[in-house]
């Protein structure tokens, strides 16, 4: 039988940047059809359809998003609250290295983004795609320019420290309300979740060392952009607000 060919993108070069990124990012994700008054939809695949439909409640299905903790060393909060000032795993040393486990593994995966993918861009779309890149860069360098506020101000390493002092907190009596708080029940530190398994996910520390040195210079530049984190609800967007919130 026949099969249904991809709509053609039309009026390209008089889209705002917003929406030529949205096409790019969904790329994949081929329209063959739109509907006027009702959803047009097809069986999902990669080959075109032979069938589609008009669909009145429209539904799809999204898979859950679940965001890595194997990209770096484990990010267990202590380790960044409570320093003793002395060699190990809490020092400032160790715990700056850790840190840099983050912009170093981002941007590897920024360049292999770049040698595997850009290749396989549309003419149309390789501006975009270049642009999208170099704020991944620049996002990079500022979270680098975080971590070295954090070498070199004792003031927002304490910051620092203080903010994820009290997560290993929040994170602990989260755990223990959601596990045994129904009932008017009174926080119980013992049953609270275990402090070396309160950890960090990578973009949530990414988040907020890029937000880090725009607070502690008030003549930066990064202070006219709105950071803003997109991850679906249960991510962790609320914890990484708050170690930032926290650190202010």
């Amino acid at each position: 039988g026949g099969r249904f060919l991809e709509r053609p993108l039309k009026d390209l070069a008089g889209m705002d940047e917003d929406r030529r990124e949205a096409l790019l990012l969904h790329l994949h994700s081929k329209e063959y059809a739109i509907g006027h008054g009702c959803a047009a939809t097809w069986d999902p695949g990669h080959q075109s359809p032979g069938l589609i439909r008009a669909e009145f409640l429209p539904h799809a299905d999204v898979l859950p998003l679940e965001a890595p903790e194997d990209r770096t060393s484990p990010l267990v909060v202590s380790r960044f609250a409570q320093a003793d000032g002395q060699a190990g795993d809490n020092s400032d040393a160790s715990m700056l290295t850790l840190l840099q486990e983050i912009p170093q593994r981002y941007a590897q995966w920024v360049e292999q983004i770049a040698a595997t993918r850009l290749a396989q861009v549309p003419d149309d779309f390789t501006r975009d795609a270049d642009r999208q890149l170099a704020r991944c860069r620049r996002s990079c360098e500022r979270i680098m320019a975080g971590i070295e506020e954090l070498r070199t101000k004792p003031q927002a390493m304490e910051a620092f420290r203080m903010a994820n002092s009290a997560m290993v907190e929040v994170l602990r009596r989260s755990d223990w309300e959601r596990k045994h708080g129904a009932g008017g029940r009174v926080y119980d530190p013992a049953l609270a979740k275990p402090v070396d398994e309160c950890r960090w996910r990578p973009f949530q520390l990414a988040f907020v060392l890029q937000c880090l040195s725009s607070i502690t210079k008030p003549e930066s530049e990064d202070r006219k952009v709105c950071d803003l984190l997109w991850f679906p609800t249960g991510g962790g967007k609320t914890e990484a607000y708050l170690l930032l919130t926290a650190f202010v």
